[in-house]
């Protein structure tokens, strides 16, 4: 296939910036490192063009965040993957269940919803206990997780 006339590069450059003096010495082919060190750099390129973090880490996280005086709170990082626990000065808040107050996450938008409390203004008084970010584990149930992975392989592939 013939390059278009606005290529930046062409398939021999390309050839030699992948093997890059890296190759497995018994197969000829791109050492593990090499491949390992390529896809670091394109997934950090993505996250830096995104401004966040796109996948969820494998443990709960805490995140210290500012009160708004509202009844809803913007996660720093979204969708949510699992939320263990919410505090607000100190206080545990429970999930909304059947009663007038508690929280409800949204996990695709990735906020919080409060109904019988709001997240009262102050520095780092919000604790949230979770993993937020796209999950590998819960795209095999759920499509939005899926796909989303898949973009970003196929994105991070075309780096």
């Amino acid at each position: 296939m013939a390059l278009g006339p606005q290529a930046l590069t062409t398939v021999p450059a390309l050839r030699a910036q992948l093997a890059g003096g890296a190759t497995d010495d018994t197969t000829g082919r791109l050492a593990e490192a090499s491949l390992a060190a390529l896809i670091e750099r394109a997934s950090a390129a993505i996250e830096g063009y995104c401004d966040r973090v796109l996948l969820a880490p494998t443990d709960d996280q805490t995140y210290h965040l500012d009160g708004n005086g509202e009844q809803r709170l913007v996660l720093p990082e979204w969708p949510i993957a699992a939320l263990t626990s919410l505090r607000i000065d100190g206080e545990d808040i429970a999930p909304r269940g059947d009663g007038p107050s508690g929280y409800v996450a949204r996990e695709a938008e990735g906020w919080l919803d409060l109904r019988g409390h709001t997240f009262t203004v102050g520095l780092g008084n919000i604790e949230v206990v979770g993993r937020l970010g796209y999950d590998p584990v819960l795209a095999l149930s759920e499509r939005r997780h899926r796909r989303a992975l898949a973009d970003l392989e196929a994105a991070c592939l075309l780096l």
